[in-house]
C-alpha cells in the first residue's frame, strides 16, 4: 500500500470516527438520559431511545480496524549480544601485536557470536596499561585491535560483519595502574590490558 492511500485510508477512518462521536453527542446534548449503557472503553455511543436508529459503535469499530491495518506495525529488533572484554595477555605475547594460538583460539569462540544476524557491525577497540610512552601504547593498541579484527575475518570469512579498529592506549583505564603509595599493581595493569568488541557502529 502507497504512502497516499494510506494517508487516504487513515483519514476516512478518523473522519468516520468523528462523525458518529459527534452524532452520539448532538443525540443527547438536550440532557436526556441516554436508554443503552455507554462503554466507554469501546467507544459506544450512548443514544436515546428513537433518536438514532442504531447504535453508532459498528461505524467506530470499523474505523479503528482501517486505522490499524493502514498503519504498519514496528516489530520488535532482536537483542543485541554483549561481550566481555578480551585480556590482552591470552591475545598477544606482552608488548606485542601478534595473535597467540590461545588467543585464536579465543576469538573462534567470540566469532560465534558476531556471526548472529542481528550483528551488522562491530567496534574492535585495544587498550593498554600505563608501562611505556602513551604514544607507544596507543600504536599498540590500535595495532593489537587491527590484528584482532583481520582474525575474525580470516575465521568468519564472508560472513563476517563490518568492523571498525581503534585504540584508546592507557587512556581508559579500568583499574589503577598504580597502588596509591606509587608502588606497581600488576593485576590492575593486567585488567587494563585488553580488547573490547562493542556490538554496532
Amino acid at each position: 500500500m502507497g504512502p497516499r492511500k494510506r494517508t487516504a485510508l487513515i483519514a476516512g477512518a478518523c473522519a468516520v470516527a468523528a462523525g458518529a462521536v459527534a452524532g452520539g453527542w448532538l443525540a443527547t446534548r438536550d440532557g436526556a438520559p441516554p436508554s443503552e449503557a455507554v462503554d466507554a472503553h469501546s467507544l459506544t455511543i450512548a443514544v436515546r431511545r428513537g433518536s438514532v436508529a442504531a447504535d453508532a459503535s459498528p461505524v467506530v469499530a470499523l474505523g479503528l480496524r482501517v486505522i490499524a491495518r493502514a498503519v504498519p506495525q514496528r516489530r520488535p529488533r532482536p537483542a543485541k549480544p554483549r561481550l566481555a572484554p578480551l585480556p590482552a595477555d591470552v591475545l598477544f605475547p606482552f608488548g606485542e601485536d601478534r595473535v597467540t594460538a590461545a588467543g585464536r583460539a579465543v576469538l573462534a569462540d567470540t566469532a560465534k557470536t558476531v556471526r548472529r544476524p542481528a550483528v551488522r557491525c562491530i567496534r574492535i577497540v585495544g587498550h593498554t596499561d600505563a608501562v611505556g610512552p602513551a604514544l607507544y601504547n596507543l600504536g599498540l593498541s590500535r595495532r593489537r585491535a587491527a590484528a584482532v579484527a583481520n582474525e575474525l575475518r580470516r575465521i568468519l570469512r564472508g560472513r563476517a560483519p563490518r568492523m571498525r579498529a581503534t585504540g584508546r592506549g592507557e587512556a581508559a583505564p579500568l583499574a589503577p595502574n598504580i597502588h596509591p603509595d606509587g608502588s606497581d599493581h600488576p593485576k590492575g595493569r593486567a585488567r587494563n590490558r585488553r580488547v573490547v568488541i562493542v556490538v554496532g557502529c
